[in-house]
């Protein structure tokens, strides 16, 4: 909910419609819209996640300055290796946070 400039209208959104509203005289009207968006074409999946800490669910260890590399959207590789991936992976520097 937005109170307008003129301080006489307020503007808002209930489920999936935005109304305006006017203060004094209490109506209120439906302002029609429409929205849409596309998303962006996505990469081959290939991602590197570096000088990550890593807990794996295995064990009570951390695994500090992991490297997590995905491929196709799977993880296919967890090291404390550097960096060996493809060019056309997406690095992420996880800066010590955990994975």
């Amino acid at each position: 909910m937005a109170l307008h400039p003129d301080g006489k209208h307020l503007v808002m959104i209930s489920g999936r419609k935005l109304y305006r509203v006017d203060i004094e005289n209490e109506e209120i009207t439906t302002i029609p819209f429409e929205a849409s968006f596309t998303l962006p074409a996505r990469d081959n999946g290939n991602l590197i996640i570096t000088n990550a800490k890593l807990f794996n669910g295995t064990g009570d260890e951390v695994l500090e300055n992991a490297t997590v590399e995905i491929k196709n959207g799977k993880i296919s590789r967890i090291s404390n290796d550097s960096f060996s991936g493809e060019t056309e992976s997406h690095i992420i520097d996880a800066n010590g946070r955990f994975f």
